[in-house]
């Protein structure tokens, strides 16, 4: 499994690339500015 990590998870990119990678069962970690953003979304536990 390839692991992948993506900064600005959070911005209107970051999130639907975070999407696509997971799809194609990537290991996605996720760096954002705003924990609090990153932790309230459905990206926690990619």
């Amino acid at each position: 499994m390839k692991k992948v990590i993506v900064a600005g998870a959070t911005g209107y990119l970051g999130k639907y690339l975070l999407e696509e990678l997971k799809k194609k069962g990537y290991k996605t970690y996720a760096i954002a500015r705003n924990a609090n953003k990153l932790e309230s979304s459905n990206l926690k536990g990619s």
